[in-house]
């Protein structure tokens, strides 16, 4: 008898196989994939939920009327992923942000961080905020 989880396998690679043609990278791992479905790496650098895969691949009609071309859905794929690294790190406060960055789904329908302002639970317990 096939276990669930092989179908759910073969459902989240073909998923995975989706995406990296849409941003131009083969999925290289799962993480973690003998424990579950979760997470996979693509170009041995960006990581993406299986949630993350379905944004990109169940809403690409989405996508396409937004940006054009598969290509120009996986630039703006890969822009949010350079900034997911890039923005995890502040070093004007030498400190890893602890505010939610912003999500997937929220930068393909055009959330950009200059449209968000810092919160106050960025600012340690001995800074004050900043003046708006």
């Amino acid at each position: 008898m096939k276990k669930l989880k092989d179908t759910l396998w073969s459902v989240a690679k073909e998923y995975a196989r989706l995406v990296g043609q849409v941003i131009g990278q083969d999925p290289e791992f799962w993480v973690a994939e003998d424990i579950s479905v979760s997470v996979c790496c693509f170009g041995d650098v960006w990581f993406l939920t299986l949630e993350e895969m379905q944004i990109i691949i169940d809403h690409m009609e989405k996508w396409l009327a937004r940006y054009g071309t598969s290509q120009a859905v996986g630039q703006e794929v890969t822009d949010w992923l350079d900034w997911t690294i890039e923005d995890s790190y502040d070093p004007d406060r030498d400190q890893y942000r602890r505010h939610a960055r912003i999500n997937l789904w929220s930068w393909l329908t055009g959330l950009r961080p200059e449209d968000i302002q810092d919160h106050p639970a960025d600012v340690g317990e001995d800074e004050t905020p900043p003046s708006p």
